[in-house]
């Protein structure tokens, strides 16, 4: 399938590949995740947003709602002018902080 193409090309591409579902849950284990922020959990059945530092858990949000994917925990909830203007802009790609098994900040890209 096509899915199975694109995530294959992902794995040989990305340091970790991780598959969340709507409301940003880790689907499954992310074992390459889990070494790049030092521990041993295996992830999977944890909100992605509990590793992600605070300001970045919003910009994620924004590029999600942005891009019409917003996670179910946020959706209905009512947005500022400012986050409205900035949830226009499109985002293919952002940069977002998370954190490592010591609580700190560790770069990772989110396509």
């Amino acid at each position: 399938s096509t899915l199975t193409a694109f995530s294959s090309i992902l794995d040989r591409l990305c340091d970790a590949v991780v598959h969340v579902h709507a409301s940003l849950i880790i689907a499954k284990p992310a074992p390459c995740l889990a070494a790049l922020l030092a521990t041993l959990a295996p992830l999977a059945g944890e909100d992605l947003r509990a590793r992600m530092q605070p300001e970045d858990v919003k910009r994620l949000e924004l590029a999600l709602r942005s891009q019409g994917s917003e996670p179910a925990a946020t959706k209905g909830q009512r947005r500022s002018g400012e986050e409205e203007k900035t949830s226009r802009a499109t985002c293919d790609c952002i940069i977002l902080g998370m954190k490592d098994s010591l609580g700190i900040k560790v770069a990772c890209e989110f396509l």
